[in-house]
């Protein structure tokens, strides 16, 4: 009974994403100490792993 009761609490706290495709773009990778310094990255050299994305400066 208390399994049954944990997993509906958990399911009701949980929050609910969803999932869209982000646009396909390319950027070079400005981070001088990244193991992909100064070459392009998109958002599918990432596809199926989490990942964000921050614009520090844009023109």
């Amino acid at each position: 009974m208390v399994r049954g009761s944990l997993s509906f609490l958990m399911m009701a706290i949980l929050p609910v994403f969803s999932v869209e495709p982000v646009s396909e773009f390319v950027l070079q990778d400005k981070n001088q100490t990244s193991i992909r310094f100064e070459q392009d990255v998109s958002p599918s050299d990432y596809r199926h792993l989490v990942s964000a994305y921050y614009f520090g400066q844009a023109s």
